[in-house]
């Protein structure tokens, strides 16, 4: 997943060397694209928690921090 958010993300939109020599890079109409999206990168793999109310309060609080990242 973080392959792509660097692949499309405008905050990489400057770091094509970090696809050179894949094949991705080798299309012209794909090269054209990189770096040209605004993401929003949400994983809930840290979302750990025995209760429906637990695991709410700890996506709002990774909603919160990418809010805050900016």
């Amino acid at each position: 997943m973080s392959m792509l958010e660097c692949f499309f993300s405008n905050k990489y939109k400057d770091r094509g060397d970090l696809f050179e020599g894949l094949d991705i890079w080798k299309d012209e109409k794909y090269r054209k694209l990189q770096g040209t999206y605004p993401l929003i990168f949400l994983s809930f793999a840290k979302i750990k928690q025995n209760t429906y109310e637990g695991a709410v309060k700890q996506i709002k609080n990774e909603l919160i921090n990418l809010y805050n990242e900016k």
